[in-house]
């Protein structure tokens, strides 16, 4: 056999083996890549998962913490205008019992000095009665406003 036929067979022998194994090859690099990629991939989905867990999770305390903060001045100036609340009901009957005692006063000073004649002393005592509505008035006011501890009512009733 001449050298040229020796060189066709082996070059037909290599191209019968090579292309089959190069398309093996192909294959099982084709297949590697895939599972890279799709190793890949599901990493890349994992991260996101993760990040948006992250975010949502920063989302709900940023909420949270905004809640809270409203609520605390919610509170805040609730308990600033009750406490404006009550201090005008309890001026409001401090007055009033500062009222009665005074026409109260009055009345007692001018009965026994008798500065005015027993008739008009109706009027006094109508004067004393209104004053006396005025403060139980007032009382029942606090009374409503609170606290419990510091009604005048609750006071009267211990006693």
């Amino acid at each position: 056999m001449n050298p040229e036929t020796i060189s066709t067979l082996v070059a037909a022998g290599v191209a019968v083996i090579g292309i089959p194994t190069a398309l093996a090859v192909g294959r099982w690099q084709l297949r590697g890549a895939l599972r890279a990629a799709d190793a890949t991939a599901r990493a890349g989905i994992a991260q996101a998962e993760a990040a948006s867990e992250v975010g949502i999770a920063q989302a709900e305390a940023a909420y949270r913490a905004a809640l809270d903060a409203v609520r605390a001045a919610g509170t805040e100036t609730h308990t600033q205008w009750l406490g404006d609340v009550r201090r005008q009901a309890y001026a409001a009957f401090l007055l009033a019992c500062n009222e009665v005692t005074d026409v109260a006063r009055r009345l007692k000073g001018d009965t026994v000095n008798r500065k005015i004649p027993a008739d008009q002393r109706d009027a006094r005592r109508q004067e004393l009665a209104a004053a006396i509505a005025q403060m139980e008035n007032t009382a029942l006011i606090v009374a409503l406003e609170g606290p419990e501890d510091v009604s005048p009512l609750r006071l009267c009733r211990n006693q």
